[in-house]
């Protein structure tokens, strides 16, 4: 599961909370996880975006070293 981290707060109109509400009860979940899900769903990258990236990494055909090696670069380029 994802660690929760940043807090944000959105208004709505009493309409639009109480149906939210109706259908977080329905769905048997918060209306924080509620809004969550659908903001994951319409903004977050999906499985198809996702693989097509991972396609496009792999097409760059980069060579890798070891992961030894790897790590020491990736720190020392953190700490520089």
């Amino acid at each position: 599961m994802t660690r929760l981290t940043r807090r944000l707060e959105v208004l709505f109109p009493d309409d639009l909370a109480d149906r939210l509400g109706q259908i977080a009860a329905r769905e048997g979940c918060s209306v924080s996880t509620l809004i969550r899900n659908a903001v994951s769903e319409k903004y977050a990258p999906s499985q198809a975006e996702k693989l097509e990236a991972v396609e496009r990494l792999y097409a760059l055909q980069a060579s890798v070293g070891e992961w030894d090696e790897m790590e020491r670069e990736i720190a020392g380029g953190i700490l520089a």
